[in-house]
Formats: structure tokens, C-alpha cells, sequence
């Protein structure tokens, strides 16, 4: 829950009513602020100044990183000819090629390391904040006697999963998770549930002291109390808070069978692109944002029962992964 002077924008619609999920989750894995600043530069630059660092500094950071960033150039390109090829033994050149990014990476990390360590970080104070984020949102039409029945599931070595990675402001470990191995639920006539994730955050008030500067005070975000599991739950959206609709997926026309006995139907999610969940947070006037991204791996089959007699349109949620019915199911004249 958020305090009165933090506030979280972005996800409105995420309310309703908890129901049970039967699921299970696991593999943490922590990613230090070097990695993320050598992996992406504008994160870095946005992280750096979020910090309060003078302009001086920043640059100085951004060089530093640069130089690391290009000596992985070479190491990469050895490696680009073993992309997506699978060895039952790695060739002794591949293995070459490994070692010598792995060493070329830890120098760069080095680089970086060498520059924060001429500086001290001092906690002052820690607020804990649960944020909310949404997975995949499954709808159903509001026309009596439908509905949906949702499985994830996963086989042992042929799917990874779902994978959620966490990135927050300022100079705090970033995080990822490998969630939801398998998972089923159900979605009655006119329902909207949503899988989500509760990610336990702290929110550090931090003081970085410089040799013949000022001391720079301001607000980041920890994310390493997730190490402790990121595990997934179910949320009956409440009617007024269902999410917007993407693009248009597919009809149902059932409208010509006036029986008004029952279709069945079988969809299988595939994700178009990777979703991004930008969330922003006000930190005690300070402005702050976590960013959730993921991507998954696994098969979802959506059992869809219908009610003849009716014409339906399935959309893609706009906002996070999940199908959404049309607003208006179309019955014959």
C-alpha cells in the first residue's frame, strides 16, 4: 500500500476482488545497477540524473561506460556466428569466443565499479510499497451461459516459462523472475479476472557523498527484497475497471444457430510483442517510475464456450497480454 506522501499512477483499473490461483513460482535472479548501465545507456543517463548527480558527474559516468561498452564490440561480434545453434559438444572455438566476452565484460563491469567506489551511499531511510502489476487480463461476453477457461502450462524442457523483468529509478539492483509454471482458472459470463504480481519493493532515501562535492540526497527504488519470490495472483476486476481493447483478433459468428445451445471454441495466445508496464511513483514529490516488462515462452489455451444465437468479437487487451470481448454482442434480427 502506498503512504500519503507516495502515490502510484498508471494503474487505475487494477482493483476488484482476489480470488484463489493455484500456481507455483520460482528462480530469482538479481541484476546490479553495472549491468544494467553497461546493457542499456539511456536507463543509465535517466538513472544517473534521477539520482541528483551534478552534470559533471553524469557525463563522467556515461564516458566511463562508453569505453566498457566498446571493448564488448569485438567480443560480441566473435560470438554473433554461434547464435541459436545447439551443441551437443561446444566446439573448442565457441569456447574461446565465451571466455573472451566473459573477460571483456568483467573488465568493463571493473570500469564502472572503480567510478561508483569513489563515491559513499548512505541509507537514511526505507519505506516498503507492494505494487500491483498486471500479467494477463481475460474477458468473457456479458451474454448469459458463456465461458472461458484459461491453462498455462509448461513442459519440462521445451518451455521456460514466463519470464517478468523489474527495473526501477535510481541506483538500486534491478530484478527478474521466472513465474507461473502452470496455472489454471475460469471467467464467467460478463467476468474479467486478471493475473497480476504483487512486487514488494523499498523505497531508499539515500545520501551519495563525493570527495570536494556536496552531498546529493534523494529517492530510489530497491527492488532486492523480491529475491524473497514474485508469485502470481487472480483479480476479478471490478465492472468499471476493465482495461481498454487493442486490436481486433477474430469473430464468433454463431448469430445463425437460433437454438441457442452452446459453441465451444479453442485459442491459443501468442504474444505479439514483448508488454511493457511503465508505473509512476511519487516519492514525497520526487518523481520516480517502475518499469515491468514480460515475455513468455510457454502455450495458453483459451476453452472458450459460447451461447448460440449471437455474433462475437474477440480483441487483444491494449495495456497488458489477455483477450477482450467487443462491447456489444450482436444478435440476429
Amino acid at each position: 500500500m502506498a503512504s500519503e506522501e507516495v502515490s502510484i499512477t498508471g494503474l487505475d483499473w487494477v482493483r476488484g476482488t482476489e480470488e484463489p490461483l493455484d500456481t507455483f513460482s520460482r528462480q530469482i535472479e538479481k541484476i546490479s545497477w553495472d549491468n544494467v548501465a553497461l546493457d542499456d545507456r539511456a536507463a543509465f543517463d535517466m538513472n544517473l540524473r534521477l539520482s541528483g548527480l551534478s552534470e559533471e558527474s553524469v557525463l563522467e559516468a556515461l564516458s566511463v561506460r562508453d569505453l566498457g561498452a566498446a571493448e564488448l564490440v569485438e567480443a560480441a561480434e566473435r560470438l554473433k556466428p554461434y547464435e541459436g545453434v545447439a551443441f551437443a559438444v561446444s566446439p573448442p572455438e565457441y569456447i574461446e569466443a565465451q571466455n573472451f566476452y566473459r573477460a571483456r565484460r568483467r573488465s568493463a563491469l571493473q570500469m564502472l565499479g572503480d567510478w561508483w567506489n569513489q563515491r559513499v551511499t548512505v541509507v537514511a531511510s526505507t519505506e516498503p510499497l507492494t505494487v500491483r502489476i498486471p500479467l494477463f487480463v481475460l474477458g468473457t461476453p456479458s451474454v448469459p451461459n458463456c465461458k472461458a477457461e484459461w491453462t498455462n502450462e509448461i513442459t519440462s524442457g521445451i518451455s521456460r516459462g514466463w519470464a517478468l523483468q523489474l527495473a526501477g529509478s535510481g541506483f538500486g539492483s534491478d530484478a527478474g523472475n521466472t513465474y507461473i509454471s502452470s496455472a489454471s482458472f475460469e471467467a464467467a459470463s460478463g467476468d474479467t479476472k486478471l493475473i497480476f504480481c504483487d512486487v514488494a519493493l523499498h523505497l531508499e532515501h539515500i545520501e551519495i557523498r563525493q570527495k570536494n562535492k556536496p552531498p546529493v540526497r534523494q529517492w530510489r527504488i530497491d527492488l532486492t527484497s523480491v529475491n524473497k519470490g514474485l508469485w502470481p495472483g487472480l483479480l476479478l476486476l471490478s465492472p468499471d475497471a476493465v482495461p481498454a481493447r487493442g486490436d481486433f483478433v477474430r469473430p464468433f459468428q454463431v448469430a445463425g444457430d437460433p437454438t441457442t445451445s452452446s459453441a465451444t471454441f479453442t485459442e491459443t495466445y501468442s504474444q505479439t510483442s514483448t508488454k511493457k508496464v511503465n508505473v509512476g511513483l511519487n516519492v514525497h514529490g520526487v518523481q520516480l517510475g517502475l518499469t515491468a516488462t514480460s515475455d513468455f515462452g510457454s502455450s495458453i489455451k483459451i476453452k472458450y464456450t459460447l451461447r448460440t444465437g449471437v455474433d462475437y468479437e474477440l480483441f487483444y487487451a491494449r495495456d497488458c497480454d489477455g483477450y477482450l470481448f467487443g462491447p456489444n454482442a450482436v444478435h440476429p434480427r
